[in-house]
């Protein structure tokens, strides 16, 4: 189709009678960084969730580099097909996994060979400065006002499984969400 890494074309998605999306047309070359900021309820989950195949749109379609991954009405690809990260608002981590860990098992499940995991855990805490936590509990105990906290390692996770498309909900220094706006 286009060459770009995600193509949204004229997307509605409605639930009842709230409009979500109206129309939406998104073009993301590879590479590419994209925020896309709103009030809360304006659509952004809606999007991510979308692209990521754990919904459908109304009208539209939805393409993933050359592939259209979505149509009005029908996922075309497979969730787990689309290679898509995305964090969930709530924040969920496994408490009894180490800050390494949480990152881990995605590499795990996606059968990232051992030499290249152990990379991209470290590459992702270096990205984010919390390379000296990889061994501490996910939960409390990392360090003071929790600037190298759970706020943290879910970015890390996405970067080190490399995912197309990320979201992060507004978080605060303190790692709990914020009202007002939203970033994807």
């Amino acid at each position: 189709m286009t060459g770009a890494a995600v193509t949204l074309r004229y997307v509605t998605r409605r639930f009842g009678s709230h409009q979500a999306l109206d129309d939406v047309t998104l073009t993301v070359a590879a590479r590419e960084s994209v925020v896309i900021l709103g009030l809360s309820g304006c659509g952004k989950t809606t999007l991510l969730r979308l692209i990521a195949g754990l919904d459908v749109p109304d009208q539209g379609e939805i393409w993933l580099e050359n592939v259209q991954a979505a149509g009005a009405g029908r996922s075309l690809l497979a969730p787990y097909r689309r290679e898509i990260g995305f964090v969930f608002q709530d924040l969920a981590l496994w408490p009894h996994l180490t800050v390494a860990g949480n990152l881990q098992f995605v590499l795990d499940a996606l059968k990232v060979p051992r030499a290249e995991r152990n990379r991209r855990i470290g590459d992702a805490l270096k990205l984010v400065r919390i390379d000296g936590f990889a061994e501490r509990g996910s939960r409390g105990r990392i360090t003071g006002d929790q600037l190298t906290g759970r706020a943290f390692i879910l970015p890390c996770r996405l970067r080190a499984s490399v995912p197309a498309v990320t979201k992060w909900g507004r978080i605060s220094s303190t790692g709990s969400r914020q009202r007002g706006t939203n970033a994807i």
